[in-house]
């Protein structure tokens, strides 16, 4: 049985260790159970007040009055959205999306506006909840065919109302990598709450291809397939990308006016690549395509070894100016430029390649049998991932003063941190004594002076770090979980004594760390107050 946990960690102690880069040290934060057996956390975010926000399938979440959908609607499990507050003692909203047959949510993202964004597949059928009537007639056809569609669905900031959900196309149920993770659905927006969802299809029963589309036809054996939503659901273009050969989605992330897909290709006609040439096996790519009105890829890009390669999630870091990927290799041959491991040369990596695509900034090997899901880029431009590994065969980089030092269990979460050049400057497990499978990221920043890292995985452990007062504690045979691990900087400061009509006065200066300065503080306790 499983259960969601949820975690936060807390940044206090900096060191060094045999590179000279200074490492992070992450305390607990926070961290909570959630829901129940048969929970699955498959995407994780947060907002800028710090609430935080976990999608996936369930059949058994509690549910708060008010919300969309109270009861669930069938199958194994539906697709479920809830919001925590910033310290997990509070289930601020939950609901589940979902009809008589097994749906799954796998992205997420929250709007300016609070409202919540999630992409996923359906086998329900006609009574999966949608807003448009042309949709639910479709999907009526497709449920004859045995076909599971992608889906779009935005709700409101509250939880209380359904403001569109729509088809996309008919899914390939499989992604690049993880194949488990996404079923080959994400989805991500830009500045205006308008969705883009990134999809694996083969030739399919259905797609929305519009007449602006870029590619109009599947061209191989399964393409890309990448469908814009306005912000009220309406579709505004909708096209195919791949070439020949087999290619299959990874994730997708929105920065500076562009779109950033990841995946894995058997193309070697792929549109618009450069870099390396596409062999007879998978080699990844990155896609970058400008946000508009019309479907319009800039340009591609291929990297891998001789074997099977996959890039997974990706994202642009603001700080260097690069678009960050994460994937899982077969290949022992791959040119890195830094390895966690000694004499470990295949299995998860973390690359950084220049945003106009012309080559690799730095690629760095995590670990044999680590396999990446989460990946987020800091204002510093430090990069954080989280990888689940296989018990027996696998090991995790770990820094000194990590905040678990060795793996408690099976399959267990490994979190790494790296520096802007993609050298160590974190390394954890998280888990307990059983197994955690699927792990996801989101950063919360206070401004270069701390941060917090949001991490949501699936667990059975019984012995799960979990905080006293966090929403729930007990463990009930499987569940969610979500731990907040967080930093700050040390400071020290100087206090100097004053006085004035007979009180007792103090003045403080801190000393203050980079990048933080410092504080100047005035202390008054001839009243009884401070």
């Amino acid at each position: 049985m499983f259960k969601c946990i949820l975690f936060i960690f807390a940044y206090s102690v900096t060191c060094t260790i045999s590179n000279s880069q200074p490492v992070d040290i992450l305390k607990l934060y926070k961290s909570t159970f959630y829901a129940g057996a048969t929970c699955a956390i498959r995407d994780i975010a947060t907002d800028a007040q710090g609430y935080v926000y976990i999608c996936g399938i369930a059949r058994n979440i509690p549910v708060t009055q008010g919300a969309y959908q109270t009861t669930f609607g069938g199958g194994e499990n539906d697709c479920f959205v809830s919001k925590f507050s910033p310290d997990l003692s509070t289930l601020i909203w939950s609901t589940y999306l979902g009809g008589s047959s097994n749906d799954w949510a796998t992205s997420l993202a929250v709007g300016t506006d609070g409202s919540v964004i999630i992409a996923g597949i359906t086998g329900s059928g006609s009574n999966f909840p949608l807003t448009n009537t042309n949709d639910v007639s479709i999907l009526s056809q497709l449920q004859s065919l045995n076909g599971r569609p992608a889906f779009v669905a935005r709700i409101s900031g509250d939880g209380s109302q359904l403001i569109y959900s729509r088809l996309v196309c008919e899914a390939t149920l499989s992604g690049a990598y993880p194949l488990s993770s996404d079923l080959g659905v994400s989805h991500t927006i830009n500045s205006q709450n308008e969705a883009v969802v990134y999809c694996g299809i083969f030739g399919g029963n259905f797609s929305r291809i519009t007449n602006n589309a870029y590619q109009s036809t599947v061209s191989g054996s399964a393409d890309l397939c990448i469908t814009k939503f306005s912000a009220t659901g309406d579709v505004l273009y909708c096209s195919y990308y791949g070439g020949s050969g087999l290619d299959v989605t990874g994730r997708i992330s929105y920065a500076n006016g562009k779109f950033f897909m990841s995946g894995g290709t058997r193309s070697q006609n792929f549109p618009l690549a450069t870099g390396k040439t596409v062999g007879t096996l998978y080699d990844c790519f990155v896609l970058v395509w400008n946000d508009g009105t019309v479907p319009t890829p800039q340009n591609a890009f291929i990297y891998g070894g001789a074997n099977d390669d996959y890039s997974n999630e990706i994202r642009y870091n603001n700080a260097t100016g690069k678009i960050i990927v994460d994937g899982f290799t077969q290949s022992s041959d791959m040119s890195y430029t830094n390895v966690l491991q000694s004499g470990q040369n295949s299995g998860g990596f973390v690359a950084s390649i220049n945003s106009d695509l012309s080559g690799i900034d730095y690629l760095t090997m995590l670990g044999t049998y680590l396999n990446p899901f989460g990946l987020r880029t800091r204002n510093n431009g430090d990069v954080y991932v989280s990888s689940w590994i296989y018990p027996g065969v696998a090991s995790a980089f770990i820094s000194n003063g990590a905040f678990q030092p060795s793996n408690a269990g099976q399959y267990e979460q490994a979190i790494n941190g790296l520096t802007p050049t993609g050298q160590a400057r974190y390394g954890t497990y998280l888990g307990g004594s059983n197994r955690e499978h699927s792990t996801y990221l989101s950063i919360i920043e206070n401004g270069s002076c701390s941060f917090k890292l949001v991490v949501g995985t699936t667990t059975t452990s019984t012995n799960y770090p979990v905080t006293a007062g966090s929403y729930m504690t007990t463990f009930t045979g499987g569940a969610s979980a979500i731990t907040i691990l967080s930093k700050t900087y040390p400071d020290s400061t100087i206090i100097s004594p004053g006085a004035s009509c007979g009180e007792y006065m103090f003045q403080g200066t801190s000393t203050g760390v980079a990048p933080c300065g410092a504080v100047n503080y005035f202390y008054n306790f001839g009243d009884g107050t401070a």
